[in-house]
C-alpha cells in the first residue's frame, strides 16, 4: 500500500529491507522471538542469524521485486544493512548480504550502504559492490563527502540521511535544531551536485510498545513514542516555519513547487474525567498471555514475551532482616510483598543492594520492557531480571506471569480511584 501511493505521487523509495532497520524502532526491527536461541549472534556471519535472514528474503524480496526501478517501479536504491560500521566489522557477513540482496534485485539496481563518515565506520560498514554513501546533519558537508571519495571513488556524493532534527529520549528536553544551519548546509550540497535525503522529512510516532532504546549494558535512554524528530513536517503531518524556508530556498534551484496544502483542522476533546479503575493484580486471570514456572527466572523472551511486563513471583521465607539483590535489571521494576508496595529500581541499580526489612511472604516483582536497544554495540537486550538474592543466597522457585497489555477485554472495573500499584483507568 506505501509503495503503491509513493508511485502515485511520483516518489521515489530507498528501500532498507533489514531485517536491521533501526529507525529508532524496537530492536532496530529485528523480532524479538531472534532472542530465544541463546547462541544466535546477530548481524554476523552466523549460520542460525543468516538462515533467518535468507528466510526473511525469501518472503519480503520477492514481494519488492515487481516494484523496483528495474522492473517499472519506483525502488530506486535498496540499502544493505545499516550503519554496520558502528557494530561489527563483519566483512564475510556483509558480503554475503550483498550478494543476497543482489539475488533478487539483479544488477539493473543501486545496492548502497549507510554509514557516519568516519574512518573505522566506512571500513568497517562498506562492501565491494555496493554504493557507499554517508549520513550527516548541518555542518560543513566537505569532510563528510571527502571521507566518502576515499571508498566511493565514482558516481555522485550522497547524503542518504540528511538530518534536519534529531530522536527524543524520556527525560530530556525536546531537541530543536535551527532552521538557519539546515538551509546553509542543504546549499552547500545542492551547489556542489551532491544527493541528500532528508531523514526524517516528517514525523512519526513508534504506537505502543514499538520504540527503541540506546544504551548498553546497565545504561539505558529510552526512545519516546512521538518520532516528531522536529522534522519540517510535524508528527501530525502539519507545516512549520522550517519547512516553509526549505521551501523557499529550493525555489532556487527547483522550477515548478507545488502549492502548500493546508493544515489538517484539529479539535480540543476537552478533560478526560476518571471514573473507574481496575487495579492490575486483581486482574491478572484476564490480563496474563502465558504462567511459566521454573527453578530460576527467565527471560521475556524465553516467555514468548514480546513487549509489555511480567510479573515475577517467589516466597520469602524465614524471619529477619532481608536484603535484596538483582543482578541482572532489564529495564524498570517495582516490588511487592503480599500485596504492599515496598520500592522500585532501574537497569541502573543491577547488582546494588534494596533493603526489605524483616519482612515475610509472596515476593512480586513486576519488570517492565521499556525497549530493546536499537543501535550500537550492545544490541543483544535481552528483558527481564537475573541472578536474584536474598541475603547474598539465590532465590529459587519462581512462577512468571506474561502481561503483554495489549487488550482490555474482560477487566472488572470499580469506582475506586486511588489504588497504590498498577491499575488501569477509565475516563470519558
Amino acid at each position: 500500500r506505501f509503495l503503491e501511493l509513493a508511485k502515485k505521487h511520483n516518489m521515489y523509495i530507498l528501500l532498507r529491507p533489514g531485517p536491521y532497520i533501526c529507525g529508532e524502532w524496537e530492536f532496530g526491527g529485528i523480532p524479538y522471538w531472534i532472542l530465544q536461541n541463546k547462541d544466535i549472534k546477530i548481524r554476523t556471519y552466523d549460520q542460525v542469524w543468516m538462515n533467518e535472514i535468507s528466510t526473511w528474503y525469501s518472503v519480503f524480496m520477492t514481494k519488492m521485486k515487481p516494484y523496483l526501478f528495474s522492473n517499472g517501479g519506483n525502488i530506486i536504491f535498496v540499502q544493505v544493512e545499516n550503519e554496520y560500521g558502528f557494530y561489527a566489522c563483519d566483512h564475510k557477513y556483509m558480503g554475503w548480504l550483498y550478494n543476497e540482496t543482489v539475488k533478487y534485485t539483479g544488477n539493473d539496481i543501486v545496492i548502497y550502504t549507510t554509514d557516519t563518515y568516519s574512518t573505522d565506520a566506512l571500513t568497517c560498514g562498506s562492501t565491494p559492490g555496493a554504493y557507499a554513501a554517508v549520513d550527516f546533519g548541518a555542518g560543513d558537508c566537505i569532510p563528510p563527502f571527502n571521507a566518502q571519495r576515499e571508498y566511493q571513488k565514482l558516481g555522485p556524493n550522497m547524503n542518504s540521511e540528511y538530518y534536519p532534527g534529531w530522536l527524543s529520549h524520556w527525560g530530556e528536553k525536546f531537541p530543536h535544531v535551527s532552521t538557519e544551519p539546515i538551509i546553509k548546509t542543504m546549499k552547500q550540497m545542492l551547489d556542489m551536485g551532491a544527493s541528500f535525503n532528508f531523514y526524517v522529512a516528517i514525523g512519526g510516532t513508534n504506537f505502543g510498545f514499538y520504540n527503541g532504546a540506546n544504551g548498553g549494558g546497565n545504561s539505558i535512554q529510552v526512545d519516546t513514542t512521538s518520532y516528531d524528530y522536529d522534522a519540517p513536517l510535524t508528527e501530525a503531518g502539519d507545516i512549520t516555519s522550517k519547512y516553509l524556508a526549505i521551501r523557499e530556498a529550493l525555489k532556487a534551484y527547483v522550477k515548478d513547487i507545488p502549492e502548500v496544502p493546508a493544515n489538517t483542522t484539529k479539535r480540543g476533546y476537552g478533560d478526560i474525567i476518571f471514573t473507574k479503575s481496575a487495579y492490575l493484580f486483581d486482574n491478572l486471570e484476564n490480563q496474563v498471555r502465558y504462567s511459566v514456572d521454573n527453578s530460576n527466572p527467565l527471560w521475556f523472551e524465553q516467555l514468548h514475551a514480546a513487549y509489555g511486563y511480567v510479573l515475577y513471583i517467589t516466597e520469602l521465607k524465614g524471619a529477619g532482616d532481608k536484603t535484596l539483590n538483582i543482578g541482572t535489571i532489564r529495564d524498570w521494576i517495582m516490588i511487592y510483598v503480599d500485596g504492599k508496595y515496598i520500592g522500585k529500581q532501574s537497569r541502573g541499580d543491577s547488582g546494588k543492594d534494596f533493603k526489605l526489612g524483616n519482612i515475610e511472604g509472596e515476593l512480586k516483582i513486576l519488570v517492565e520492557n521499556q525497549g530493546r536497544i536499537n543501535y550500537g554495540g550492545d544490541m543483544t537486550d535481552r528483558k527481564g531480571i537475573q541472578n536474584v538474592k536474598i541475603n547474598g543466597a539465590t532465590i529459587s522457585g519462581w512462577t512468571m506471569k506474561t502481561l503483554p497489555m495489549d487488550s482490555t477485554l474482560g477487566i472488572c472495573w470499580t469506582n475506586t480511584i486511588g489504588y497504590n500499584g498498577p491499575t488501569f483507568y477509565y475516563g470519558t
